[in-house]
């Protein structure tokens, strides 16, 4: 009984920290409120430079760049083989590049770029806390009565 409820644990812990990816035809993205960053809708057209200049927290955190020697190490990597291969010229270099941000309702949010143009994003809405009643509270005084003689 203990593993079982152990794998349940463990289950509920790895799907918390889970992201949902953004789907861009869907009712929840169309809907104005949602995907915002300083007012305006993250879509496909975003660039990495919108968000980081209107996204809460926005940094890259990854930006791979191929050099030329990649393609030379590609290049020797097949040589020899009998498999055909297509040979990597410039054309087909590539630029990736992740960018972590919050947006305008504190949801995560994780965007991958290709080439400088938008691929897909994921996020994970935020908490919603309880609110509170700013009313004081009452404190209650208690008086010591020194005892009758």
């Amino acid at each position: 009984m203990k593993k079982y409820l152990s794998l349940l644990a463990l289950c509920t812990m790895s799907t918390s920290f889970a992201m949902t990816e953004i789907d861009f035809n869907s009712a929840f993205y169309k809907d104005p409120t949602h995907f915002t960053c300083n007012g305006k809708k993250i879509s496909p057209q975003s660039t990495i430079s919108n968000l980081l200049m209107n996204c809460k927290n926005a940094k890259v955190i990854e930006h791979d760049e191929p050099t030329p020697n990649q393609n030379a190490q590609m290049h020797n990597a097949n040589a020899g083989s009998s498999m055909d291969y297509n040979e990597v010229d410039g054309s087909s270099q590539f630029t990736v590049d992740v960018v972590k941000f919050q947006d305008d309702k504190n949801s995560s949010m994780t965007c991958k770029f290709l080439n400088n143009q938008l691929k897909k994003c994921k996020y994970k809405l935020a908490k919603t806390t309880a609110t509170t009643s700013s009313a004081p509270i009452a404190s209650a005084k208690t008086i010591a009565s020194a005892p009758a003689n």
